[in-house]
């Protein structure tokens, strides 16, 4: 593995020759400039904040964060919290993997069990169906199911409208047409 870091001296101390990398000028859209100038204006120290740092990403089999600044000294202490939360978050990450294995097992077991009020469901069931038929005894509910006309035996709506509509021939006066008496 190549190592293309510098070092300065600083002290008895070594420290990694850290430069905030050079962002590509992306051009703003009117609400990005606006909201920059806002920033810069109203809010010079967030704005500060947001031109002096970078993300630091340290990647394996997860991803950790640090921020970096200006400060190689700072930056180092920022790395060095970031190592050390590693273990604290792959301990974090395995009890959330135990609890997720511990719901799907508890979820599996819930769907073996049979509905304990399923023969009382069936009663009641039935029990609608009945009342259903003795309340449409006359005819005049809703259909049956059975007695729902299929596609084809039904009129066409487009026939319908195609149709001429009937004239009346007393063509009545318009409101505004009409005699005063």
């Amino acid at each position: 593995m190549e190592n293309n870091l510098t070092y300065i001296q600083n002290g008895d101390y070594l420290i990694p020759d850290l430069h905030l990398s050079e962002q590509p000028e992306k051009p703003l859209g009117k609400y990005g400039r606006m909201r920059k100038a806002y920033l810069k204006q109203h809010r010079p120290i967030l704005y500060n904040q947001l031109l002096m740092t970078e993300k630091l990403l340290l990647k394996g089999q997860m991803t950790h964060r640090a921020m970096l600044g200006t400060d190689p000294r700072g930056n180092l202490t920022r790395i060095d919290n970031a190592l050390s939360q590693m273990p604290q978050r792959l301990e974090a990450v395995k009890n959330q993997l135990d609890n997720l294995y511990q719901q799907q097992a508890a979820a599996k077991a819930e769907v073996g069990k049979p509905f304990p009020q399923e023969q009382e469901l069936r009663d009641k069931s039935a029990r609608l169906a009945e009342l259903d038929v003795l309340l449409n005894m006359d005819g005049r509910g809703r259909p049956a199911p059975e007695a729902v006309l299929a596609k084809s035996s039904r009129p066409s709506v487009l026939e319908g409208l195609k149709r001429p509509v009937p004239r009346n021939p007393e063509k009545k006066p318009k409101h505004h047409e009409q005699e005063v008496r």
